[in-house]
């Protein structure tokens, strides 16, 4: 095309003959720029892609192996997770027995006067720091369970 006279003919039928404005000029140059740009653009997107898979394929295997390490954690974190419970349980049985005991202690009087003072003494909700206490270690077990 380049090789072409600016007065001839073209395989469509039409002819392009030379001016001062240079209008019909522009489609030849045009043809063979865009063409050469065409490729260029197809070399630099290619180049794109080839970096951005090298990229993913290393982004993806580094986070495998993440996310393999975490994997392989979690049965771990199942039986501690399991171990705490049961330790909970048992603080909260231990402290259960506690309470059974303390209360057991105080009404061997036989009094009733001694056993509404020993009532009142394991009542939970009252400013008591013991009885303060065994709430919020109730509530702590609650929490865990």
């Amino acid at each position: 095309m380049a090789d072409e006279d600016v007065s001839g003919s073209h395989t469509d039928g039409s002819s392009i003959t030379s001016s001062s404005d240079g209008d019909h000029e522009y489609p030849m140059v045009l043809k063979p720029m865009t063409a050469v740009g065409v490729k260029r653009l197809c070399s630099e997107l290619l180049a794109i892609k080839k970096a951005s898979d090298e990229d993913l394929n290393r982004n993806v295997y580094s986070c495998y192996s993440a996310f393999v390490r975490i994997l392989e954690e979690v049965p771990r974190v199942k039986c501690d997770l399991e171990e705490l419970k049961q330790n909970v349980l048992n603080q909260r049985m231990l402290v259960q027995d506690l309470i059974n005991s303390l209360y057991l202690e105080k009404p061997s009087d036989n009094s009733t006067e001694t056993k509404a003072q020993g009532i009142e003494d394991l009542d939970l909700h009252s400013d008591g720091e013991l009885g303060s206490d065994l709430c919020d270690a109730f509530d702590t077990f609650d929490i865990f369970l």
